[in-house]
């Protein structure tokens, strides 16, 4: 079975879904700026995938509110 997202010590990986299915191909994102790219670019396509592609990568980067 393709793992299509998994959590790293070096960022969200995902499979290209541009590559399939010729190619299977995985991209590692770091930072919540280069996940946005990856949905901009369909590298990640479907909404349930980008809901939770986009989930799971901004929550390790999300900061705390301050207290009021």
């Amino acid at each position: 079975m393709i793992k299509t997202l998994e959590w790293t010590s070096q960022g969200v990986r995902f499979i290209d879904q541009t590559r399939l299915p010729t190619e299977e191909v995985y991209v590692t994102c770091s930072t919540h700026q280069e996940v946005a790219t990856a949905i901009r670019d369909m590298v990640v396509r479907g909404a349930p995938a980008i809901g939770v592609r986009s989930a799971r990568s901004a929550g390790p980067w999300a900061k705390p509110a301050p207290p009021p």
